[in-house]
């Protein structure tokens, strides 16, 4: 890993005799050579970081402004932070000033993670491509064209590069080339990124399977059905595979055999991919919660409660867990405890999954910046005034922490000198200035598919109000309830006038539901339609409120748009024509601001 104090650059002391003994340190400092920069930190993604023995505070460090929100999770290797926006770019970052060194354009979001191996960053794009750029000049060394979206983050080992695309498929490509190895089938799309152990690729799909896959040859060893989509990507510890489901489950699976260990069941669907350490597995999961568990029982050792959804993976470093959440926050959390240490605020929700480096933790956020936070600090971290402490459910842990600090000794006389040095003033280190509130405000308005933060909810909450004045009519089948209340309430939360009968009436206490039905279809703008089946979708009801407005709309007395969205393995294919021809978008929790620009 790159050395935090040697790559900043921070250091301007008034006199050239302690510069030069702090440069002597450094120079004659041992250290390993740079390692690559893997999602998840390694090919097991068992989301430990190494962090030089460095415990990070909230201070911020700087940030970093793309055009749109950033969903990809950063990957740090040789001074520089890699990461990708929706904004079609994949960019390069100095780790020490923030600034950008290069860009990297592609046609479309680059949600993906990049990984970082020997001078190549990898990284999808939703343009149907996984790029091999250049990580010195940003210029592309190959691309690889599949038949669909690439959300998913590529492994590398062994001279190939192993990743998933929405055309069902698992890819081995090689590194050099960019030419396939071979491909292996899968029912639906491949959004999880693969783990590499053994010999073997885990992976998992929209077809509710987890896959140990040859990874010379490309044939299945064995799968793993859950009960939902598996878009968490498997972690690799002693021998079990632990992942995520929508079915709300995180399971642990025997590596070898592929049989089911245990299950511990959350209440909403874990999207995070879990982190491993010290025999504990955490995961967050969409009820708001980070969880830890433990590897051998699967029993609860305790919960760190947030103010919204957990799509974000954990990240360990020095046992902490830095992790974020939908409630616009970034946490550091005792791993052995779940209680608070602190939490660091940005201007929207924060998906990205956070990255540890040298004592910095970089993140990204629905806000459009890239944020480095972090450093060593004299002060007490304390909770911002203002801001309510999480709730935390602990049960005594069983297990005693270890000492996993492994300092350096020279580098702990850097850090000493750097804070005594910064104390009388002489050190002088690169800050940002803080973003100005207001241009924040104006740049949340640039595009409608970013939720506004919860300070500009409250400051324009009466234009909002007349701006999300339209009807929005969801219509679902009530077997698809738990998917159709998810869209629902995202809408709801950003004060979008909704209706959706199975909440809505209710909430309103209306007894005439028919009537009331009725109403809402004959005053609605737009139309939502939420389906998991082809019968679901043509059931009586379903289809009467959908055909109807289909007609509103096309002899002109309806002027909005009308979009549907399939869950699980339903395919467009599987829809009504009259259907296909209208915005269709698969079903998950990510996708929900695309909603927003049909919504107009």
């Amino acid at each position: 890993m790159n050395d935090y104090w040697r790559d900043t650059g921070i250091v301007a002391y008034h006199s050239h005799d302690i510069f030069l003994f702090i440069l002597l340190i450094v120079a004659f400092t041992p250290s390993a050579a740079a390692a690559d920069a893997m999602f998840r930190g390694d090919l097991q993604h068992t989301g430990v970081f190494n962090n030089s023995g460095i415990v990070s505070t909230n201070t911020e460090l700087w940030q970093f402004k793309t055009q749109m929100a950033v969903d990809s999770s950063p990957a740090v290797e040789n001074g520089v932070v890699y990461v990708g926006s929706v904004d079609d770019y994949l960019y390069a970052i100095d780790t020490v000033t923030g600034t950008e060194k290069w860009r990297f354009a592609t046609g479309g979001d680059v949600e993906s993670s990049p990984t970082v191996f020997n001078g190549v960053v990898y990284v999808g794009s939703l343009d149907n491509n996984l790029y091999a750029i250049d990580t010195v000049t940003g210029t592309e060394k190959w691309r690889f064209a599949t038949d669909k979206a690439m959300s998913s983050s590529s492994a590398v080992e062994n001279g190939v590069v192993y990743v998933g695309s929405w055309d069902h498929n698992l890819y081995a490509i090689d590194a050099v080339t960019g030419t396939e190895k071979w491909r292996f089938a899968t029912g639906n799309f491949v959004d999880s990124s693969p783990a590499v152990e053994n010999g073997v690729v885990y992976v998992g799909s929209w077809d509710h399977n987890l896959y140990a896959i040859d990874a010379v040859t490309g044939t299945e060893k064995w799968r793993f059905a859950t009960g939902g989509n598996v878009e968490s990507s498997p972690a690799m510890a002693n021998g079990i595979v632990y992942v995520g489901s929508w079915d709300h489950n995180l399971y642990a699976i025997d590596a070898v055999t592929g049989t089911e260990k245990w299950q511990f069941s959350t209440g909403g669907l874990v999207y995070s991919s879990p982190a491993v350490m010290n025999g504990i597995v955490y995961v967050g999961s969409l009820d708001n919660n980070l969880y830890a568990i433990d590897v051998v029982t699967g029993a609860e050792k305790w919960r760190f409660t947030t103010g919204s959804y957990v799509y974000s993976s954990p990240a360990i470093a020095n046992e902490v867990i830095y992790i974020g959440s939908s409630d616009n926050n970034l946490y550091a959390i005792n791993a052995m405890t779940g209680a608070e240490k602190w939490r660091f605020v940005t201007g929207n929700e924060v998906r990205s999954s956070p990255s540890v480096s040298n004592g910095v933790v970089y993140v990204g956020s629905q806000d459009k910046y890239l944020y480095a936070v972090g450093g060593v600090s004299s002060h007490p971290i304390t909770t911002p005034k203002g801001v309510s402490t999480p709730k935390i459910q602990s049960t005594s842990p069983t297990i005693s922490p270890t000492n996993s600090g492994d300092f350096n000794l020279t580098l702990s006389i850097i850090v000493i000198l750097s804070v005594m040095f910064l104390v009388s003033g002489g050190f002088v280190i690169y800050r940002r200035v803080n973003k100005n509130f207001g241009n924040q405000l104006n740049d949340s308005t640039e595009i409608k598919g970013i939720a506004l933060s919860q300070q500009e909810n409250s400051l324009r909450a009466s234009s909002k109000s007349q701006k999300n004045q339209d009807l929005i009519f969801i219509s679902s089948k009530s077997e698809d309830f738990y998917y159709t209340q998810q869209v629902y309430i995202f809408l709801k939360d950003r004060n979008y006038n909704v209706f959706f009968s199975q909440q809505t009436l209710p909430d309103m206490g209306r007894s005439d539901y028919r009537k009331e039905i009725d109403s809402a279809l004959d005053v609605s703008k737009h139309m939502i339609v939420v389906t998991s089946k082809k019968e679901y979708v043509l059931s009586s009801w379903v289809e009467s409120e959908w055909g109807l407005f289909i007609n509103e709309k096309r002899s002109g007395r309806k002027l909005g748009n009308i979009i549907t969205m399939i869950i699980g393995t339903m395919r467009i294919d599987d829809l009504p024509s009259s259907l296909r021809y209208y915005e269709v978008i698969p079903f998950d929790p990510k996708n929900f601001e695309k909603i927003l620009k049909y919504l107009k």
